[in-house]
């Protein structure tokens, strides 16, 4: 059966799923490990002032687009090219190569809030 929630589909593809035979393929862990530290440190924000001066909320509200961007990126790279290619017969049944975007269901969940 097909997953239909965007919670059980992000978990299955963000650790793999071994009775399915699906890998992993992380879409929030990975970039955000790998891409946050800089994606912040070229954005050039005065992280001190925008604390002071618009208080934590705006900071984690700056923090949580800058995440949503590189998950993003993430999706139109293949994970940076570091997300296993589908198999040939996902590929036919899809129709497509792209990973991890069939209906864009997952990608457009994609979101923050800062409450």
């Amino acid at each position: 059966g097909r997953i239909q929630d965007n919670p059980s589909l992000g978990f299955v593809h963000e650790f793999g799923h071994v009775e399915s035979n699906i890998p992993e393929r992380s879409f929030l862990r990975m970039p955000l490990i790998l891409h946050l530290g800089s994606a912040v440190l070229a954005k050039g924000t005065d992280w001190l002032w925008l604390l002071r001066n618009k208080g934590a909320k705006a900071v984690y509200s700056f923090l949580g687009v800058v995440g949503e961007e590189i998950v993003q990126e993430s999706f139109s790279t293949g994970g940076w090219g570091l997300w296993p290619r589908l198999k040939r017969a996902t590929i036919r049944r899809k129709g497509s190569s792209a990973i991890l975007i069939e209906s864009a269901q997952l990608r457009k969940a994609v979101s923050s809030r800062v409450a």
